[in-house]
């Protein structure tokens, strides 16, 4: 048994426990542990990556999923992509955010989510401020899989 968290000063706090994932306040957590509830605690490694876009915070990586936390700068979009392998869970933890999926885009609220299929084109874009979106990768993940349509950042 596994319990993955994102403990942060400020912004959303991710719990991952038992396949069940929670946002939540800092509190909240801080009080789950404090409980005593008695669980094996198995250090994550939380990635952190930068890109042109904003960065991301990695939490798994395939353990039956991948999960992420995208930081996007408010007037930043990522490229127009899909993958082969996987599907793709978006939340907004922090909105509005643009997003695309095939040939309609959308404005999604803080609360909000929606669902990629494998092959299915999608992007996200800002919505003039910065957000959060919680990703949920299900299917073989690997950062290669990513088939490039369009990018602002002349990336392959």
């Amino acid at each position: 048994m596994r319990i993955y968290a994102s403990i942060h000063p400020s912004g959303p706090q991710l719990l991952w426990f038992q396949r069940s994932l929670f946002l939540t306040h800092p509190v909240s957590i801080v009080n789950i542990f404090k409980n005593n509830f008695m669980f094996k605690i198995t250090k994550s490694v939380i990635i952190t990556e930068t890109r042109p876009w904003g960065r991301f915070e990695r939490f798994t990586l395939n353990e039956r999923s991948t999960i992420k936390l995208v930081y996007l700068d408010g007037d930043k979009r990522l490229s127009l992509q899909y993958h082969e392998k996987r599907s793709e869970f978006w939340k907004v933890v922090k909105g509005p955010v643009k997003v695309q999926v095939g040939n309609d885009t959308r404005t999604l609220q803080t609360g909000e989510s929606l669902t990629i299929p494998v092959k299915a084109k999608h992007r996200l874009m800002g919505a003039g401020a910065d957000a959060i979106i919680l990703e949920i990768s299900t299917g073989e993940f690997d950062e290669s899989d990513i088939v490039r349509l369009e990018d602002d950042y002349k990336r392959d």
